[in-house]
């Protein structure tokens, strides 16, 4: 399960790699500006702290094994 949800979240990352310089650049030409583009890159990184602070929250109400990581196994 761990690679498959490395590979999911590796081709959504691909995915916005090669699109967003496209929308940056289509923003760019519609507006004359960069402004736009910046506004948009802003927005992203405020969807991705909320999203964060969500996962967070989840991972509390789980009891937390996201924040405690793998745990050292302990030798015979």
């Amino acid at each position: 399960m761990v690679c498959t949800a490395f590979g999911l979240m590796t081709m959504i990352q691909n995915i916005g790699l090669g699109l967003f310089p496209l929308l940056s650049g289509w923003l760019r030409d519609r507006t004359g500006t960069y402004a736009s583009s910046q506004v948009m890159f802003a927005s992203l990184g405020v969807a991705g702290l909320v999203f964060a602070f969500q996962l967070l929250r989840a991972d509390q109400q789980e009891g937390g094994v996201l924040e405690r990581g793998k745990q050292e196994e302990k030798p015979a």
